[in-house]
């Protein structure tokens, strides 16, 4: 049953909220909503533009508490084969060896080891990203959009946009540095909820 539908069960679940967001914050674990994150990159194609692809499946978790940001931590898992160029011809070349090697190095991972907090909106994430089979370390900068109740799902929920640069290079990844460019900038658009979002969630 929808949440809409149950105005009394809306209040509770809201006044519920009024805690935990405010003085008496703490560390909770926001699993990834799939259908409100996206993970997306833009190389550069001959000079002419910067080509986008993103990658559509993925696990993870962060734990946030806004009082304690140092305490956060987040991890994801990406599934390569999940990779997205809007074009078959494209996704299979990226699928294959001389790109991501899919076959051979299903996953890149991602774990935080420190976060910073900038301002009360931004924060810098440190960790390290493998892959294909490579770990290096990588800074984050993530924006906090807005954290509190979900009135669509009746969850805590909290979002983020963020970006990084990396060099796939430094991967490993050195196919075509002369025309496809080796700088890769990464933008990210995540919701994570306490609990799982169903994926029929609005």
């Amino acid at each position: 049953m929808s949440i809409f539908c149950n105005p009394l069960r809306l209040i509770l679940t809201a006044a519920s909220f009024l805690v935990p967001f405010t003085g008496a914050a703490r560390a909770e674990i926001y699993e990834f909503d799939k259908l409100h994150t996206q993970i997306l990159f833009f190389v550069d194609h001959f000079g002419f533009s910067k080509s986008q692809g993103e990658f559509l499946d993925f696990e993870g978790r962060f734990t946030f508490d806004r009082n304690n940001i140092e305490k956060s931590e987040v991890e994801i898992t990406i599934y390569t084969d999940s990779i997205d160029m809007d074009d078959d011809k494209w996704n299979r070349k990226m699928r294959g060896k001389t790109y991501f090697n899919t076959k051979a190095h299903p996953n890149i991972n991602f774990r935080s080891n420190r976060i910073e907090s900038v301002d009360d909106k931004n924060v810098s994430v440190y960790g390290n990203l493998t892959i294909l089979g490579s770990t290096r370390p990588i800074k984050l900068e993530m924006r906090l959009n807005k954290a509190g109740l979900n009135l669509a799902t009746g969850k805590k929920t909290a979002g983020f946009s963020g970006s990084a640069v990396l060099h796939r290079s430094d991967f490993g990844m050195t196919s075509h540095t002369k025309y496809i460019g080796d700088e890769v900038e990464i933008r990210l658009e995540v919701e994570g909820a306490v609990e799982p979002v169903r994926k029929n969630d609005s």
